[in-house]
């Protein structure tokens, strides 16, 4: 069993693993038994350039930005599937020190 540390995404602005491509990260830690530690401190803070305003037309949900992008959408089980996911309020919550 190996370890491998991604940070997802990157920060506020750098890259991130998404969909089709987080999903296979999290297949081919279960098939190969290696986990994952994945650094999601950044996942509330996921922006991509199809935002539109609720002002200016766009939708006033949660299909509107800001996203959240997580390897927790393709756990199937968190007993067994080896991946370690580490968050905080920080972040996500404004939350010093937690």
């Amino acid at each position: 069993m190996g370890t491998v540390l991604l940070s997802n995404p990157a920060n506020p602005t750098g890259p991130s693993i998404e969909r089709k491509n987080l999903e296979e990260c999290v297949r081919i830690a279960r098939d190969n038994e290696t986990c994952i530690i994945m650094d999601e401190f950044y996942s509330h803070y996921y922006y991509d350039s199809t935002n539109v305003e609720p002002a200016n037309g766009g939708a006033d949900d949660n299909s509107n930005w800001p996203k959240t992008v997580s390897s927790a959408a393709y756990v199937d089980d968190v007993n067994a599937d080896p991946i370690i996911i580490i968050n905080g309020l920080t972040k996500n919550w404004r939350c010093p020190e937690l």
